[in-house]
């Protein structure tokens, strides 16, 4: 009970955290982790401990799987290279440049555990990027990469994170074996991913109650995981690739209903899992200055922060070298794309923060070695990957849209609906066939009776008439959604009249809502009832 009643006050504080990130027009993120810091240390709240096998196991898949069925299936196979440079090439020689740092700053450290810690800070944190990059009008191109970086870098973080903890175990390490592991976990672990997500989709398919084909979603997400594990793959590709397919289905297998009561659904299971998550890396700061002691642990913050820096740098070195790769095929050739600008090299630069699954991964080190002994340098780990941890939120991720900004990478504001010419051929193939059904001789009065409403739709949309036709639209939504609101009102009559049930109030209201966002959309308004 009394974990429980942390986490209702974790949620709790979430709201007016949130709110202050609003506000201060910062990543959430960021105010989520200093408010956990600040609550660390408040006496009266009893320390909250998380079993580092539950954040990857619990939290990690949904916030993974949501990013990924979110994740544009063909912008992400067409930029599946450049991904493949940051979250596989970047990780790797991140990993490597990190672990001789720390070796250098903590001679005492052994080679493994050295290297342990560059896997742990390799990966940026997928919802630390999506909490930046939401707020800004970046080039869809920019997005994808930054994302789907995020979305896979952790399987290859978290593999070197277990090669090396293994080598300190046993003392001993094979790069010829370690290689062969590596593609055999992806190879596992995507496939699994595939096989959970086309048969999420075919049961998602044949499921009558939209309740069920959202928990089978959600199912979908924690097993894909936990099958791939189980099968020796990686249970991280596992769940990106699953979401990858119910990403790419989901348009074509789901009923309207289930995607948008899908999509509301996982935000708010990702926003809740994020918010006990970044504060609890708040939280984690009282346990750690506990466990080393004050002087210790300010010795340790000072390399925490060289080797921040040095993670950032790092960023830097490899992605500017990388885009040279860009230009050319795996053949030699040049390639049709024109090498990326250089804002777009310095805000992919730049977009390192790290997160929970660094977190994690620390405080997962085994506290003994098989021979009862204690594990080399583990509370060194754990403050370091700390204070990695609030240097690249709190420094990268306040900093990152003014960066965009300043670089004048930021898309102007469009000044029309960007979607205004797919809205208007739809709407002109709902005219068409409603004028061939005319003169069919079962349902050409239907369509006679339907088609001046769908002519009225399609000439809002186009336009016509210019300025005539905006105000004549403006009118027509403000006197539909007057008569919506008498609709509405006539059934909350009903309700405390007693004259019809709570379910019927509820299952109404819900109709007139679409009905009335529909509408909205339709006649490109947004705005606030």
């Amino acid at each position: 009970m009394e974990t429980l009643r942390i986490v209702l006050l974790l949620l709790a504080v979430s709201v007016p955290l949130a709110l202050l990130a609003r506000w201060l027009a910062l990543p959430y993120a960021v105010t989520l982790v200093l408010g956990g810091m600040a609550l660390a240390f408040l006496p009266f709240l009893p320390q909250l401990t998380i079993e580092p096998g539950l954040v990857l196991a619990f939290f990690l898949p949904p916030l993974l799987h949501g990013a990924a069925v979110a994740m544009p299936w063909r912008a992400f196979r067409d930029n599946l290279r450049p991904i493949l440079l940051l979250a596989v090439g970047l990780v790797l020689f991140t990993t490597l440049l990190v672990g001789v740092a720390v070796k250098l700053l903590v001679p005492s450290l052994p080679w493994a555990v050295c290297f342990a810690t560059g896997a742990i800070i390799s990966p940026p944190d997928a919802v630390a990027a999506s909490s930046v990059l939401e707020r800004m009008r970046l080039p869809p191109r920019l997005v994808v990469v930054l994302e789907g970086e995020s979305l896979v870098n952790d399987a290859s973080g978290l593999i070197l994170y277990k090669f090396a903890i293994a080598a300190a175990l046993t003392g001993s390490f094979s790069f010829a074996d370690a290689l062969v592991e590596f593609a055999t976990v992806s190879v596992l672990g995507v496939g699994v991913g595939c096989a959970v997500g086309l048969a999420t989709m075919w049961l998602a398919h044949r499921l009558p109650d939209t309740m069920l084909v959202i928990a089978v979603g959600i199912l979908a997400a924690y097993g894909s995981y936990q099958l791939a594990e189980e099968a020796g793959g990686s249970g991280v590709l596992g769940t990106v690739a699953c979401g990858l397919i119910i990403g790419w289905r989901g348009p074509m297998d789901l009923t309207p209903e289930a995607r948008i009561a899908g999509r509301t659904a996982w935000e708010v299971i990702v926003f809740l899992m994020n918010t006990v998550l970044f504060l609890f890396v708040g939280m984690s700061l009282d346990e750690v200055v506990l466990r080393v002691g004050a002087t210790t642990f300010w010795e340790l913050v000072s390399v925490g922060i060289a080797v921040s820096l040095i993670a950032i740098a790092v960023r830097f070195l490899w992605v500017f070298p990388a885009s040279f790769t860009q230009r050319y095929t795996l053949l030699g050739r040049p390639r049709p794309n024109p090498p990326p600008p250089l804002w777009a090299l310095i805000v992919v630069s730049w977009a390192g923060m790290r997160g929970v699954v660094s977190l994690a991964a620390a405080l997962a080190i085994p506290a003994t070695l098989p021979n009862g002994a204690p594990f080399p340098g583990r509370d060194a780990v754990q403050v370091i990957t700390f204070v990695v941890i609030v240097v690249t939120l709190v420094g990268q991720a306040t900093t990152l849209g003014p960066l965009i900004r300043a670089l004048g990478a930021e898309l102007p504001s469009p000044s029309g609906d960007p979607n205004a010419a797919t809205r208007e051929h739809i709407a002109e193939v709902a005219v068409e066939h409603l004028r061939q059904r005319t003169d069919d001789p079962l349902d050409g009065a239907m369509a006679l009776d339907l088609l001046p409403e769908f002519e009225a739709r399609a000439a809002a949309v186009r336009g016509d008439g210019g300025a005539a036709a905006a105000v004549a639209a403006a009118a027509r939504l403000s006197f539909y959604l007057e008569t919506k609101r008498a609709q509405h009102r006539a059934l909350l009559e009903l309700h405390r009249e007693g004259r019809i049930s709570d379910a019927t109030l509820q299952s109404l209201q819900l109709e007139l809502d679409l009905d009335e966002l529909r509408m909205r959309r339709v006649l490109g308004s947004t705005g606030e009832r």
